[in-house]
């Protein structure tokens, strides 16, 4: 097998760069709500609002966004097997809890994400999956839980930008 494919099908087979915080749902279940909670319990969270961070990694040697330059996942495999990153869009978007927030990738597929649960202490259940622009599922549903300003990537479909072919990988975090 070449190396453009093994990183191809590696780039595929990532799902949630696994950083310190951030896991797949289905290691632990979580707890219910305690019965001894008190009145002064923060107030539940309702909504959460997401940075997604569009990229495409190529290797035409052109280097890497200053906007994701020192994001430590973009060096470690298997991401490091490209040389340049560049951003393609950067939005933030509401996630309301239970609702599904779609956004259409440059490739017309869609990147879907919701909001599923808070998780003690200031920690979130995202649930991400990408559909590919006839609507079939390239990537089925993903759940990570995280907290705020921290980073999860979800990759990679094939894409060529201004010539130059390589994969779209998105960067996704919780912003307060």
């Amino acid at each position: 097998m070449n190396r453009q494919r093994l990183v191809s099908l590696a780039l595929t087979l990532v799902l949630a760069i696994p950083v310190a915080g951030v896991r797949h749902s289905s290691a632990q279940p979580s707890p219910g709500p305690s019965a001894s909670a008190s009145a002064s319990a923060p107030a539940p969270v309702t909504s959460v609002d997401a940075e997604i961070l569009v990229l495409h990694a190529s290797n035409s040697g052109g280097g890497i966004d200053p906007k994701v330059r020192d994001l430590p996942q973009l060096k470690k495999p298997p991401f490091s097997s490209y040389n340049s990153y560049r951003v393609l869009s950067q939005n933030r978007v509401p996630l309301p809890l239970g609702k599904v927030t779609d956004t259409t990738l440059p490739n017309n597929g869609t990147f879907r994400l919701s909001f599923k649960e808070s998780l003690p202490p200031a920690r979130f259940k995202l649930a991400a999956s990408i559909l590919q622009p006839d609507g079939k599922p390239f990537l089925p549903m993903l759940e990570v839980a995280l907290p705020y300003n921290e980073f999860f990537f979800v990759g990679a479909q094939s894409h060529t930008d201004n010539k130059q072919e390589g994969k779209l990988v998105l960067a996704v975090r919780l912003l307060k």
